[in-house]
């Protein structure tokens, strides 16, 4: 039996262009980040660490050296490990990725300065062009690796391509994932009684300065500073809470716009009497010291949910 797919869009006729290899549904990854994007608030804004990465020993299923497709850390300071097969995921694509994930302390330290800090949790995502019915079965119903006292969730992507009678090429995704799996330990706050929108910790200190600002728009990057000095971040005064938002966006491009430390989106950047900064997105434990020190100073309601 042959299935035929043909879709329209816009009057153009797409036709399946399947990807050619493995290679190039890595470098189409690379290029387009946001497809690593499991969801809207943990598993988004995804960074590639790194891609075909060798660990030593990695594939301990098969006592042999691996490599990695793609490690990516989303802004909630996750790290992601993916598994790339061009063609159908199975159970075999699984136990290729559980290897990689049990030797999550190796990519840590090969892939996560010590201005980061340890990941916050652990994500592990098969991408392909399809995946089983029990391979999915499994994911739907919350498959996770046990290692070391942690569990880490497993995630599907699945990829298809298409090509236009005009030339134009066009790429479909789905996320299998459930979420429920993931966020055991995963803290979400609730800020100036916004109940509808729990953040995340990054996003929990750019709203608070964001009001902070909006309450005294005539504030300078000094007393900013002030108000909300390095230490609550990291006791290294290179790493503060915020900084001007020409650096953050020269520190990024230093990278090659691979490891956005700050929030330096449009609608991110916080304008000051003086200056645009942009807030550090690189919050773990040391949240714990900014909470205490805007519960201790300022008149805002911080709920841990």
């Amino acid at each position: 039996m042959r299935v035929f797919k043909k879709l329209t869009i816009n009057e153009e006729v797409l036709e399946c262009h399947p990807f050619k290899s493995e290679s190039s549904m890595q470098a189409f990854l690379i290029e387009n980040e946001n497809v690593l994007s499991l969801d809207n608030e943990i598993y988004n804004n995804a960074e590639i660490k790194a891609a075909e990465l060798h660990i030593k020993a990695g594939r301990k299923s098969r006592q042999t050296d691996g490599r990695a497709d793609i490690i990516a850390k989303y802004e909630s300071n996750y790290a992601g490990v993916f598994e790339l097969k061009k063609g159908e995921l199975c159970d075999n694509a699984l136990k290729q990725l559980f290897d990689y994930l049990k030797e999550k302390n190796t990519i840590q330290k090969k892939c996560w300065t010590e201005e980061e800090g340890n990941p916050e949790g652990w994500v592990g995502v098969l991408v392909g062009t399809s995946i089983s019915t029990a391979l999915k079965k499994q994911i739907c119903d919350g498959v996770c690796l046990e290692t070391e006292g942690i569990t880490i969730p497993i995630a599907a992507i699945t990829m298809q391509r298409y090509k236009s009678n005009n030339g134009n090429i066009y790429i479909t995704t789905d996320c299998v994932f459930n979420i429920d799996s993931s966020t055991k330990n995963y803290d979400k706050y609730v800020f100036d009684g916004n109940f509808r929108d729990p953040l995340g910790k990054g996003k929990l200190v750019l709203a608070v300065i964001k009001k902070y600002v909006a309450d005294h728009p005539e504030i300078t990057f000094s007393e900013l500073t002030d108000k909300f000095p390095a230490k609550l971040h990291n006791q290294n005064e290179n790493n503060p809470t915020f900084i001007i938002a020409a650096q953050a966006q020269k520190k990024y491009e230093e990278t090659g716009q691979k490891y956005k430390r700050h929030f330096i989106g449009p609608d991110q950047t916080i304008k000051l009497s003086d200056c645009l900064i942009a807030v550090n997105n690189q919050w773990g434990e040391n949240i714990g010291n900014f909470i205490e020190w805007v519960n201790s100073e300022y008149d805002y309601k911080i709920k841990k949910i």
